[in-house]
């Protein structure tokens, strides 16, 4: 579900199979959101689940910035995964921000 932060109106929702993780179709929601709203879309803000590479790549290939924790355990299925975590953790911070603050441009 995106919701916008300060009116609280949902702009887009998906429902998907309960075996389904939940980060899959986040980009598509972002572009959903910005459609139905008329508005760019400046950040997402998720739990862990969005918060691994691949959502962070697909959502910034939009120009929207993922403010999530990156997953703190090792995926078991990655033997490189606690490299790569590590080096998420050390790249990815989340700005404070405000509801209704503009994103800075830099």
């Amino acid at each position: 579900m995106v919701v916008e932060i300060t009116s609280g109106v949902i702009l887009a929702t998906d429902i998907p199979a309960g075996n389904v993780q939940d980060s899959k179709g986040a980009a598509q929601l972002v572009t959903k959101a910005a459609e139905c709203s008329g508005q760019n879309v400046d950040y997402m803000l998720g739990d862990t689940a969005y918060g691994g590479t691949k959502t962070r790549s697909e959502v910034k290939a939009l120009g929207v910035e993922v403010v999530a924790k990156v997953p703190q355990r090792p995926m078991p299925f990655c033997p490189a995964s606690r490299r790569i975590l590590s080096e998420m953790r050390t790249k990815y911070k989340a700005p404070k921000i405000s509801p209704g603050q503009e994103k800075s441009e830099t």
